[in-house]
């Protein structure tokens, strides 16, 4: 019964997202903030190596040290 939420200002909003509505989310805050950071997205597999797919959404933050760092908003609660 939750709302689908794309925008992070939906996300916001509603406190619920799949991964890819929390991505957009995280990317804004870090981007509000001056930290530099893009959406990636990546394909796993459902159960095995192959077919059937889905598609994964996460993040990727600049860090001066380390370059683009992946990160991933899916385990957080907004709550």
């Amino acid at each position: 019964m939750n709302p689908l939420t794309c925008k992070a200002s939906e996300v916001l909003i509603h406190g619920t997202g799949y991964c890819y509505a929390k991505s957009h989310l995280l990317a804004a805050l870090l981007r509000a903030n001056g930290i530099p950071a893009g959406l990636c997205y990546q394909r796993l597999a459902v159960e095995s190596a192959g077919p059937p797919y889905c598609l994964h959404g996460l993040n990727a933050v600049y860090l001066k040290q380390h370059g683009w760092y992946r990160i991933d908003a899916r385990a957080t609660s907004l709550g």
